[in-house]
């Protein structure tokens, strides 16, 4: 992209793009650890990690969520899961999983 000149009550283009960054990364990580429980909120976990975690394909994850097992944290159109919130579902009586098929097992 060319640099342009754009001013805007003194602010250029690249300061602007700067301060635009700035502010969404800061929302986002406030949005994520204000819905973080409070003992383990350092790393949120994507549906795919949360499934190697588990065992378990990316769909039975989805399948936990809907049935209100497993706690999800929206952002956007992101879904990310804490350790704590995991572990809460391993532990729960009604967890069930189904072990992910090895690729032997398909033919």
């Amino acid at each position: 992209m060319p640099e342009q000149e754009i001013r805007i009550c003194g602010v250029t283009y690249k300061e602007l793009l700067d301060g635009f960054r700035k502010v969404v990364h800061d929302e986002v990580r406030e949005a994520l650890q204000s819905s973080a429980p409070a003992e383990d909120n350092s790393h949120p976990y994507t549906v795919v990690e949360t499934a190697k975690f588990l065992n378990c394909t990316r769909q039975t994850v989805h399948e936990y969520v809907r049935a209100g097992r497993l706690r999800v944290h929206k952002l956007g159109a992101r879904s990310y899961f804490f350790k704590a919130d995991i572990m809460a579902a391993l532990q729960n009586e009604s967890y069930q999983r189904t072990p992910k098929a090895s690729r032997h097992a398909r033919r």
